[in-house]
């Protein structure tokens, strides 16, 4: 590289040093302006922040709706009517009020075993808010000489809403 070469790039360097620290001027207030830009932002998220947090603190303090669930046992009214239509139903069963208040569904002769079953799953079916819970289930050799036994607890049951 000649003299000249190396002059010519020397002075080449130092204009395009003198055009970079003209526009420095106008950098910091670029920064400054996005600076700010990012203060405002961030002080209107704060006070949307404060006002959630002051929104989750009002429905803390209401009090909150508190359900349970009611189970209503059977009149002996409506647990007779029961048993008096499915008995229609279902000739080849036996339907009794149990000792316990509960209802038994029996077979003397285990060749109507099917029979049996669809008269227990048919008593759920009857009544939408009317719950069946077994107490006893027995097949085969069973108490008072049934080919097949089953005690069963009803119950209404709702939601209500709690005080």
């Amino acid at each position: 590289m000649s003299q000249t070469q190396m002059s010519r790039a020397l002075r080449d360097l130092g204009e395009c040093q003198t055009a970079l620290a003209g526009a420095l001027p106008a950098v910091p207030w670029l920064a400054t302006l996005l600076l700010a830009l990012a203060l405002g932002l961030s002080g209107m998220a704060l006070h949307k922040l404060k006002q959630v947090a002051a929104n989750t603190r009002a429905v803390m303090v209401e009090k909150p709706l508190i359900y349970e669930l009611v189970k209503e046992p059977l009149t002996e009214a409506e647990q007779t009517a029961t048993l008096a239509w499915f008995q229609r139903l279902h000739p080849e069963v036996r339907f009794e009020v149990s000792k316990d208040g509960g209802l038994q569904v029996s077979i003397l002769d285990g060749a109507h075993h099917a029979d049996w079953l669809y008269a227990l799953s048919a008593l759920q079916s009857r009544d939408h808010d009317v719950i069946w819970d077994p107490v006893e289930f027995c097949v085969g050799r069973c108490p008072s000489n049934t080919a097949a036994m089953a005690v069963v607890k009803s119950y209404r049951q709702k939601m209500t809403k709690r005080d």
